[in-house]
């Protein structure tokens, strides 16, 4: 059976204190708050690149998503001429 009265033991799960409601349409500001504090073995270093090497991880990544995206497109070009070929 289950009990009708929930009581609460005063544990916190996750301290959600400083987190707030995302913009949906544009960008806010925090307004003097402070930003949490990333824990100490977060594991990724700020990285300083310059600004061609920043362009040329930006042309990566892009060259990376047009192969993914060309990959999709020919085996749905294949699919469609089997298809074609099929019922013709």
């Amino acid at each position: 059976m289950r009990k009708s009265v929930w009581e609460d033991d005063g544990r916190t799960i996750a301290d959600m204190s400083g987190i707030g409601r995302p913009a949906l349409w544009a960008v806010r500001r925090r307004s003097g708050k402070t930003e949490p504090k990333a824990a100490p073995d977060a594991g990724s270093e700020a990285l300083d690149l310059t600004r061609k090497e920043r362009l040329f991880y930006a042309l990566g990544a892009l060259k990376a998503a047009l192969l993914i995206g060309a990959a999709f497109m020919a085996g749905l070009g294949l699919v469609i001429g089997f298809l074609c070929m099929l019922w013709s």
